[in-house]
């Protein structure tokens, strides 16, 4: 049976390319927007502001869904204003409420929430990882809203016949990205110009696109869910910043390395091993996803 599922943020780096992959997997796929608009005659784009309940409620009128995926959010800025704070309360409290509200009472079987590792912010990490089961207390605005949201999302769920599910996702990163290190290391390779390291013995386990396209098909393919369950997601791959660096330069050849002698060492990695086991979710290697994104920038210059 084919499924309808309704992504919240259709237009974001992650929901378009769930919207993309979802369509192209057979799914019945309706995706939301608020400011950019994208044209696309196979897929339905709808104009929703999630702030507004009447908005909200006007998408799930007119449609009927098995699946709503939430990925939309609100970022904290370098520097908060009165702007920036209501904006992140609005839009990831008041409207992740609205669109909860609705996906109960339409009968919704399953909200997936896409939570993020920084809710372990403050955490002290040990060799295994930041686990599900730590008690989080962050204090930025962003990751303490999160922490919101998901237990939003539990009490619903506990007082109603819908299912949810928490996906804490670290960086993502992939073809379409233009930031962050991984973009960065690779841009700088292929034009022959140094990788600069600044923490060179920090630890990261970082979630490539391709592999999280992988855990979001396992998640769909799977018929029982529990109640309301939080899964750290990620890339399998572990590494430091001057292993991947290294990488980047053996697979395109070209580059060099500059390490500086910085002393932080961060554990930025959380503990998979649930997801892993729950929806038996193998992920590329770090090496192949490597080489596939350096292909993509090579080919796309």
């Amino acid at each position: 049976m084919i499924k309808s599922i309704l992504i919240i943020g259709g237009t974001g780096y992650i929901g378009n390319y769930l919207v993309n992959l979802f369509f192209t997997e057979g799914y019945k796929v309706t995706a939301t927007y608020n400011n950019k608009i994208i044209k696309n005659k196979k897929i339905k784009y709808l104009k929703c502001d999630i702030r507004q309940e009447n908005s909200v409620k006007r998408i799930f009128e007119k449609n009927k869904y098995d699946i709503v995926i939430n990925t939309a959010t609100s970022f904290d800025p370098s520097k908060h204003n009165l702007n920036s704070i209501s904006k992140s309360f609005t839009t990831n409290i008041i409207g992740h409420n609205n669109l909860i509200k609705y996906s109960e009472k339409m009968g919704i079987k399953l909200f997936i929430y896409f939570s993020s590792i920084s809710v372990y912010e403050g955490i002290k990490n040990n060799v295994n990882g930041f686990s599900e089961d730590m008690r989080c207390h962050p204090e930025m605005l962003y990751s303490s809203s999160k922490v919101y949201a998901e237990n939003l999302l539990k009490h619903y769920c506990n007082c109603s016949k819908m299912n949810g599910l928490v996906l804490r996702i670290s960086g993502v990163h992939g073809q379409g990205r233009k930031s962050g290190f991984i973009y960065n290391f690779i841009i700088n390779a292929l034009n022959n110009k140094k990788i600069k390291i600044n923490e060179p013995s920090s630890k990261f386990r970082i979630t490539f696109l391709d592999d999280l396209g992988k855990a979001m098909l396992s998640i769909l393919n799977k018929k029982k869910f529990n109640k309301f369950d939080i899964f750290n997601l990620a890339s399998e791959s572990q590494f430091n910043l001057k292993q991947v660096a290294k990488l980047i330069i053996n697979i395109s050849k070209s580059g060099k390395l500059i390490e500086k002698k910085v002393f932080i060492a961060r554990n930025q990695i959380m503990n998979i091993t649930k997801f892993k086991n729950t929806f038996i979710y193998k992920s590329n290697t770090l090496k192949e996803n490597l080489n596939n994104l350096i292909n993509f920038h090579f080919n796309n210059k």
